[in-house]
């Protein structure tokens, strides 16, 4: 497993078990909890919930991953289909990317 995709892994892993079972059940008990906190109460709320810069990064790190699979799902569907639209005697010239990825060859 490369570097980036342990990453990856590891991060999925801390943000599924800070949310737990249910994501909206354990929102609202953060809301509730840290509700009417001092600066003092907030940052012990912070360490007891395992809520921390580490947690926040991963939670990035997903979002950074998941904003890439609409280029992927694009290629993938292209890719995918092309035997089915494609006559027998048809050759694939060249693939590309919109043009929003630049013209690099795809």
């Amino acid at each position: 497993m490369s570097g980036s995709t342990k990453q990856l892994a590891e991060s999925v892993d801390r943000i599924a078990e800070f949310a737990g079972k249910h994501l909206a059940t354990k929102i609202g008990e953060l809301e509730y909890e840290f509700s009417r906190l001092d600066r003092v109460k907030v940052k012990s709320q912070l360490q007891s919930f395992s809520i921390n810069k580490e947690l926040l990064a991963a939670a990035l790190s997903i979002k950074r991953s998941a904003a890439q699979i609409d280029v992927v799902l694009h290629a993938l569907g292209i890719l995918v289909r092309l035997p089915s639209i494609m006559e027998d005697s048809e050759i694939v010239e060249s693939l590309s990317r919109c043009r929003e990825f630049g013209n690099e060859a795809f």
